[in-house]
């Protein structure tokens, strides 16, 4: 039909769920049966990659924006029901991108018709603590964090997987993709919780 270019939305899900940092040249080992098929995906659309057919390919963390579902959404839902929680002084890095920087990510890989993997990702992580903040912060709303002793340790018991989620760092460091693509991206992720919260 003539197409000359396909992006593919991936995932950082093909690295696999035992990385705490990771860039453009890190092993992928897939677990998860989502991260499985983004990369079986990858792969077959790479074999079609040539001089007349463009393939570009880009993972992301967890996106967020409006009315966007996941982990990001469970937490403002939180901050809007329970003026007190106990996520205070948690020190991890978690990597995530705006919608917005993704979008802008995007239409420089098209404009620039560069072919390859990249790695998409707001400028700075963030500690799950910190995002609590920003996100009370754009509220306007009055809530406390505490720090409760065994809470941690009972939730790491009770829900592993929750408290990975929390607790747990996934940094992505995506300086070849930014080089590659001259890349800066519009909004901090401060700019982008705002947006967020805002409906935008």
């Amino acid at each position: 039909n003539g197409v000359k270019q396909f992006v593919f939305i991936s995932t950082i899900a093909v690295y696999g769920e035992d990385k705490e940092k990771l860039d453009e040249n890190t092993s992928c080992n897939a677990i998860i049966p989502y991260g499985k098929s983004k990369f079986e995906a990858e792969k077959q659309l790479l074999e079609l990659n040539d001089d007349n057919f463009i393939v570009s390919i880009i993972r992301p963390p967890m996106i967020y924006g409006k009315n966007a579902p996941g982990n990001i959404d469970s937490l403002v839902k939180l901050v809007k029901k329970i003026p007190i929680i106990p996520l205070a002084n948690i020190e991890n890095k978690r990597s995530f991108i705006s919608i917005q920087n993704l979008l802008h990510t995007i239409h420089e890989i098209i404009t620039q018709e560069k072919s390859g993997i990249f790695l998409a990702s707001d400028d700075e992580p963030l500690s799950t603590s910190k995002l609590i903040k920003l996100i009370v912060k754009n509220l306007d709303k009055k809530v406390y964090l505490v720090k409760i002793p065994f809470f941690e340790s009972l939730l790491k018991l009770v829900k592993p997987s929750f408290h990975k989620r929390l607790y747990g760092s996934l940094e992505v460091d995506n300086s070849i993709t930014k080089e590659k693509l001259n890349l800066k991206n519009p909004y901090s992720v401060e700019d982008g919780i705002k947006l967020m919260i805002n409906g935008e």
